[in-house]
């Protein structure tokens, strides 16, 4: 992950946290393995939209938890080739 940035919080009663609504977006930088190949790295971004499940949900059973420890619930997302250029490296 090269970065990432939290766009908008939505709050549909302005607020209640545990009905938020995040949109972020990720900088990303993909190589894909084949024997024999040299990866070629792509530029990725990504469009989440996302929340957090609410402490009841999260606490009925301990394997959702261990999966998923901090409670994200992904709703929307979208992959994107990122068209900007390299930075140079240093």
């Amino acid at each position: 992950m090269r970065a990432i940035d939290h766009d908008t919080i939505v709050t549909p009663d302005g607020k209640n946290a545990e009905t938020a609504v995040y949109e972020s977006t990720v900088y990303l930088t993909e190589q894909r393995f084949t024997s024999g190949a040299v990866p070629v790295p792509r530029n990725k971004i990504v469009k989440l939209v996302w929340s957090l499940r609410p402490v009841t949900e999260l606490t009925k059973t301990l394997t959702l938890l261990k999966v998923n420890p901090l409670g994200l619930q992904v709703i929307g997302e979208r992959e994107l080739d990122d068209l900007a250029p390299e930075a140079p490296r240093k």
